[in-house]
């Protein structure tokens, strides 16, 4: 399973959405969302400034996450993450990966 890379301009604040229907079981669904935050993975700037992710909202169906990313810094490489509680009580964790670029490919 390979992992894609998203993009954005540094100063550009951009929707994205995280499904999560292949780790939900029948008609479990996402009740809440418990955490959500970026890391800096790699980055050609000396100083990174970290990404901000807004509070996300759940989606109908209920099997995704919409959310917005802003600021970050050009030439680095975050993972976002989503810890979201199920109908069934199961906490599941999603990943993504977004990279700052002066140009979009």
């Amino acid at each position: 399973m390979s992992t894609k890379t998203l993009q954005k301009k540094p100063n550009e604040e951009i929707y994205f959405s995280m499904g999560f229907a292949r780790q939900l079981d029948g008609t479990e669904t996402i009740n809440s969302v418990s955490s959500y935050y970026s890391n800096i993975i790699s980055s050609k700037s000396g100083s990174p400034l970290p990404l901000v992710v807004g509070a996300p909202i759940i989606n109908t169906p209920a099997t995704s996450i919409t959310f917005k990313l802003s600021g970050g810094t050009l030439n680095t490489v975050y993972e976002v993450t989503m810890l979201v509680r199920t109908s069934d009580d199961n906490l599941i964790q999603g990943d993504g990966f977004l990279e700052v670029v002066s140009k979009l490919k």
